[in-house]
Parts: structure tokens; sequence; C-alpha cells
């Protein structure tokens, strides 16, 4: 019997640092907002059964009419988040539909997570109960103090996470509840989770591609990188 999958998509942010009044994950690449990007991968992905939404409670109603425009099959749950990305994450395992064996919590800003890094973060989470993609920083990196340099990092084993991340719904609930027992509020990433509880994660191959869009910058690389896609499929068919 196929394995249950929930995607939960974080999408809670406010676009602070996009600087505009409109939250990011509603800022349009290539005449669409970035969530739906987003959604449309989850909700086309064979090895994802269910979505839940984790989202501000002012965008709920906006958030429906455009998946209801879009059609979205997969849609579980749209639910308000919390005052945190911990807390909202929390929220979003909590409720995922009854039966699920793993989830992938993902950013609704990183709308490049292609099939490649679905598939290998969650065959790794079926082997190894947590898994995360990552790549390989290529600047060098320094210790800081005061203003000066007093330390190189060797960079060789620095890599850099992102998402989805994907666990064994039992393992990620139980590090959430651990967190909660024991005072821990401030975690910005699953993985993290995990590790406070004292498990371990699997690395699985990411891409310099699946960008988290933050400003505006990236909003540039995203348009351009969305143009080349359709360019290129388009000289394949």
């Amino acid at each position: 019997m196929k394995h249950k999958v929930c995607g939960i998509i974080l999408a809670g942010g406010a676009g602070k640092r996009m600087k505009t009044k409109q939250a990011k994950q509603f800022l349009e690449i290539a005449g669409k907002p970035i969530i739906m990007h987003t959604l449309e991968l989850f909700d086309e992905n064979v090895s994802i059964s269910d979505i839940v939404i984790v989202c501000r409670k002012t965008d709920i109603k906006h958030l429906r009419k455009l998946i209801n425009a879009a059609k979205l099959k997969k849609i579980h749950k749209i639910v308000a988040g919390g005052k945190t990305r911990q807390a909202s994450s929390f929220i979003g395992v909590q409720n995922a539909p009854c039966g699920t064996k793993f989830v992938l919590i993902h950013d609704a800003v990183r709308p490049f997570a292609d099939k490649v890094i679905i598939e290998k973060v969650l065959s790794a989470a079926k082997k190894y109960n947590a898994a995360g993609p990552a790549i390989q920083t290529e600047d060098t990196l320094v210790l800081e103090t005061k203003g000066f340099i007093h330390g190189i990092i060797d960079r060789k084993n620095i890599k850099r996470i992102q998402t989805p991340q994907a666990f064994k719904y039992t393992e990620i609930l139980s590090a959430h509840k651990y967190a909660k027992v024991n005072g821990i509020t401030s975690i910005t990433d699953d993985c993290g989770l995990i590790l406070q509880m004292g498990g371990e994660i699997k690395l699985t191959p990411g891409s310099s591609s699946n960008i988290k869009i933050t400003t505006r910058k990236d909003l540039v690389f995203a348009e351009k990188y969305v143009f080349e896609r359709n360019k290129n499929l388009k000289s394949e068919q």
C-alpha cells in the first residue's frame, strides 16, 4: 500500500524584507502568484496525497479564491498559523489528514523545488525518518568579532539547508511535542527540531535554483528562471 504523504506549505510571511504592502507569497512571477507556483508543483506530484496550507488568518479567503480558480485537487486544509515559524509548522503537522505517514514541510516562497528534489528527500525520509536538501556554500566563511576576522571556517563541511524537508510523521510530531515540553520556541528550521530531540537528519542534494524568494533581487532571478525554463520546454516539444 502506498504511504500517505502530506505536503505542508508554510505561507505566513508578511514580506517585510521585500518592503511591499502585499505579502511576498502573493507577488507574481510570470503573471502568477509565487504561492500558486509552489502549490501547483505539489498538487501535480504523484507522491503527494494531500496538502495543508498554513497562512495568516487574513489571507485564507484570498487563498481559497486562487485555489478554486486553479482547480487544485489535493488541498486538505487551509489553516491560520501561529506567531512563529515553529508554531506554524506545528499547526500544519497537527492538521495533516488521518493516516499520514510522511510529511514534506516547505516554504511557500520556494517555487522551484523540482520533482527530483522532492523524490530524493522523501525517499531518504522513508529510510532515515528525517531528511533535508542542502547545497554546498560557495563563499568563504569567516568568524567575526567587533568588526574583525579572527578565523576562517573550512567550508567543505558547511552546507546550506533548503526545503522541502521530509519527515516520518510520528518523528516530527514527537519533535514538536518535545520542544513544547522543554520550552524550545525559537527554532527556525524543522530539521533543527529533530536535532534538539537528539535525532539525525539525512542530507540529500538540493539545487541552486531552489531559492527562497526574499528580496526584489530574488524576484528578478525568478522571472528570468521561469522565462528560460519555459523557453527550454518549448524547444523540446
